[in-house]
């Protein structure tokens, strides 16, 4: 979060896996491959990164959704899953993520858009182009049922500043 002027500002910023999807000489979009080692922080990554596939946009924007459900609930269903090994672990947080009780329970207990979101994501092929202005547009729904305007200020540390929420609290 920033602070102080800054506070209306959630920074998410890794690039240390970036990389261009399309081929800068040619235009053409990376070849899909199967085999890839998992990279990134499991938790927060998409379910096709669990098989060693390619990532792409698709990815990416799944991932990005992971993060707001953490954001929100504060903790995701499959972060503290026990497996005797590296693979079996990678396995089980995929079967969360693809669609378990627990993954939709996360999904019930957040706004309707959420899922949404999720389905718009899983549905792409990978070389298609996300709908951006569906994406933007789901989370705009959010920001205007709940009073939100893109300069409201989340500062933690400020009792003066508004708060708000993209969920009802949780009994």
């Amino acid at each position: 979060m920033g602070i102080g002027e800054k506070s209306h500002f959630v920074y998410l910023l890794d690039f240390g896996l970036a990389k261009l999807y399309v081929n800068p000489s040619t235009g053409a979009h990376i070849p899909y491959r199967e085999g890839r080692v998992p990279l990134g922080t499991m938790p927060y990554s998409s379910y096709n990164v669990h098989f060693g596939r390619e990532q792409g946009r698709r990815d990416d924007l799944e991932a990005l959704g992971n993060v707001l459900l953490y954001l929100l609930h504060g903790r995701l269903p499959w972060e503290d899953i026990y497996a005797p090994n590296k693979e079996a672990n990678l396995r089980r947080m995929a079967d969360m993520k693809a669609g378990s009780a627990a993954f939709r329970d996360l999904l019930t207990r957040s706004p309707a858009e959420f899922t949404t979101y999720f389905d718009h994501c899983r549905s792409l092929k990978f070389e298609e182009k996300p709908n951006y202005g569906l994406l933007r547009q789901l989370f705009s729904q959010i920001m205007e049922r709940e009073g939100l305007t893109g300069n409201t200020r989340f500062d933690p540390l400020d009792e003066s500043s508004d708060k708000g929420t993209l969920v009802p609290k949780e009994s």
